[in-house]
């Protein structure tokens, strides 16, 4: 049985330290690329690597909707191809105001984002454990 242990972190953006409120701000810059024309939700993913690296994503529709990638995927993709060696500190998410006014009226299924957040930590898991 393997474990997979998330921590969650819910505050003002003042009561944060430094290196977070600067993750978010890259999230926040992130979401301004986004594509998303079909659902209007615009969402920025950023991460921080244990190398100290901050990657960024940005969630891309397909004109096949709801086929897509959400930011924290392509994020995650970014950061495991260009640093596959290094390991994920800490996820930040950020969506324009439209977006949390959206879904605050409806739910929406992040299926296919827990099953990548599984996947690149048992990866992860993985990895450390060679020698």
């Amino acid at each position: 049985e393997k474990t997979l242990k998330l921590n969650f972190t819910s505050a003002h953006l003042s009561e944060l330290d430094n290196k977070d409120q600067e993750l978010i701000a890259n999230a926040k810059e992130a979401f301004i690329t986004a594509y998303a024309p079909y659902s209007g939700f615009l969402v920025g993913s950023s991460i921080l690597l244990n190398n100290g690296e901050v990657v960024s994503g940005s969630n891309q529709e397909n004109v096949a909707y709801p086929s897509g990638l959400c930011a924290e995927r392509v994020a995650l993709f970014y950061a495991g191809a260009t640093y596959p060696k290094n390991t994920i500190k800490t996820i930040a998410a950020e969506s324009s105001p439209k977006t949390l006014a959206m879904m605050s009226a409806i739910t929406y299924p992040t299926i296919k984002t827990t099953q990548i957040y599984t996947l690149s930590c048992s990866q992860q898991r993985r990895k450390l454990q060679k020698p």
